[in-house]
C-alpha cells in the first residue's frame, strides 16, 4: 500500500505523511512513558508529555494554552520533524503576511528586496550562517498569488524587533493594506554551555560514541515555550529537513535506525537527568 497513510515499512524505513513530522515524535513520547514504567525504576522527577495541533499551520496558540493551565518545567526538548540528528539551540521566528492593493510588481519587488535582506543577515548570523542557509533557500524565496492578494513569509532572527520589522516592510509599499498572522512564531536561543544541552550531547556520546553537533535551526514553537513558559528550550529528532523525504514531501519516511537513536538517547538522558 503506497497511500500517504499506509506507514507502510520498507528498507529500514517508515514511510507515510507526517512521519518525519512529527508522527515519529509523539510515538516516540508515548514510548518512553510506557519503557519508564516498564522498567519500575525509582524515577526521581516529573516527566512531562505534551502534543499541540497547530504549529504547522504557523500557530503557537497550542503551546500557549499548555502554559495557560499552568504546566511548568525546568527545561524542554521539542521532539519537532526535521533536526537531523542535531540539537537546534537557536531557532527563527516569524510569520506570513497576506498584501492587497497597490502594484504586483511592485509587491513583488519589495518582498524580494526584503528577502535579501533578511538573508543577509542569516548568512552573517553566528548561529545560522551560509550553510544553514543552504537548508532552507528552496522555500525561502515563496511567494503565494491570489487573484487580490500576495503572501509571503516574513522571517524574524533573534534579538529583532518584530513590530519595526512590520513597520519597515509596510513603508516600503504606501497604498497597500498588509493582514499579518497573529501570533508570529518568536525566535529563541539556548546558550551552546547550557546543562540542557551539554546533557543531551553527553547521552548522544554515551550512545552513539559521536559528537551531535549543536546548530541553528527554522521556525517551530521553540521561542513559544521559551516566551510563555519560561523554560530553556531545544530541538531534537532524527526528521530529514532538506533531504529526500523530508517533511511535507510526497515520500515522506523517517529511518528506524534514527528514531532508535533518538529514543536511546533520550531514555538515557531521562534516567541521567531525572
Amino acid at each position: 500500500d503506497d497511500s500517504p497513510f499506509s506507514g507502510k515499512i520498507e528498507n529500514g524505513r517508515i514511510y507515510g505523511r507526517g512521519s518525519g513530522d512529527d508522527k515519529w515524535g509523539v510515538a516516540l513520547m508515548a514510548a518512553l512513558m510506557v519503557e519508564l514504567k516498564n522498567r519500575n525504576s525509582d524515577f526521581p522527577g516529573k516527566l512531562i508529555i505534551a502534543s499541540v495541533p497547530d504549529e504547522e499551520s504557523g500557530g503557537g496558540n497550542g503551546s500557549a494554552t499548555v502554559f495557560a493551565h499552568g504546566v511548568r518545567a525546568d527545561e524542554a526538548i521539542y521532539l519537532d520533524g526535521g533536526s537531523n540528528l542535531t540539537i537546534w539551540h537557536a531557532g527563527l521566528g516569524g510569520g506570513f503576511c497576506r498584501i492587497a492593493g497597490g502594484n504586483p510588481e511592485e509587491v513583488r519587488k519589495a518582498i524580494r528586496d526584503t528577502k535579501d535582506e533578511i538573508r543577509r543577515k542569516i548568512d552573517a548570523h553566528p548561529y545560522f550562517g551560509p550553510d544553514f542557509f543552504r537548508i532552507i533557500e528552496k522555500q525561502f524565496y515563496l511567494v503565494s498569488e491570489k487573484q487580490s492578494e500576495i503572501n509571503f513569509f516574513h522571517d524574524t532572527l533573534p534579538g529583532e524587533d518584530e513590530a519595526e520589522l512590520k513597520n519597515a516592510f509596510e513603508r516600503k509599499l504606501p497604498g497597500c493594506t498588509f493582514t499579518w498572522m497573529s501570533r508570529f512564531l518568536k525566535p529563541a536561543v539556548v546558550p551552546k554551555d547550557s546543562p540542557l544541552v551539554q546533557n543531551l550531547t553527553r547521552s548522544f556520546r554515551k550512545i552513539t560514541g559521536k559528537e551531535l553537533p549543536v546548530i541553528g535551526g527554522v521556525q517551530s514553537d521553540q521561542g513559544i515555550v521559551m516566551m510563555l513558559g519560561k523554560i530553556p528550550c531545544i530541538l531534537f529528532g532524527c526528521g530529514r529537513r532538506g533531504l529526500p523525504g523530508s517533511s511535507h514531501l510526497p515520500n515522506e519516511f523517517i529511518e528506524i535506525a534514527a528514531m532508535e537513536t533518538v529514543f536511546r538517547t533520550l531514555l538515557d538522558y531521562v534516567l541521567c537527568n531525572g
